[in-house]
This record gives C-alpha cells, structure tokens and sequence, in this order.
C-alpha cells in the first residue's frame, strides 16, 4: 500500500505542492518532498498540530521555505508531531497537551 501511495504523491507533487504528509492513525506518517520522504512513528490525529507547529517554530510556513524545505526540517516537524500525538493518545479520553 505505502508503495502505491508513494506514487500517487509523487503525481500530486508534480502539480504543485511541496510537501505532502500520508498519516495513518497510529501507523507510521510518512513525508513526501520532491526528491525523498521522510518516515516517523505516529500516534493519532494531534500529528498536525504538532507538526505544523514545529514549521512555525522553524520558520517554514511560507511558500519559498516550504518549496526549499530539507529533508532534515521535514523529520523535525514530523517527529515533534508524533511526540504531541503520543502525549495526547498516552491520557484518557484524547486529552491534547
């Protein structure tokens, strides 16, 4: 499966967006820029407050940062998405930090 969303993201990036992230609940949220992806180990929906969160953080919300954005920024985001998510999925009842 994760094969035939590479490639389906990779089509997706080819009309225009940066970076595109594939979350799967409590699987593994995988990063797709231009030229690689980015594996983290994820845990719910909270990633995307984290992770976008962390883009802020790093100054990389903007059109020109996200269309240059590394490798290395990406794995920060996300991992800072799947820490915010495993603290929400560790407290009864969905409790967000």
């Amino acid at each position: 499966m994760l094969e035939a969303a590479a490639e389906a993201y990779t089509a997706l990036l080819e009309r225009g967006p940066s970076v595109l992230i594939l979350t799967r609940g409590g699987e593994r949220a995988t990063g797709f820029l231009a030229d690689r992806s980015v594996v983290q180990v994820n845990a719910g929906d909270t990633f995307n407050t984290g992770f976008l969160a962390k883009l802020y953080e790093l100054q990389c919300l903007a059109g020109p940062q996200l269309e240059t954005m590394s490798a290395d920024t990406l794995q920060q985001a996300m991992k800072c998405g799947a820490k915010v998510a495993a603290v929400t999925v560790s407290r009864a009842g969905a409790n967000p930090p």
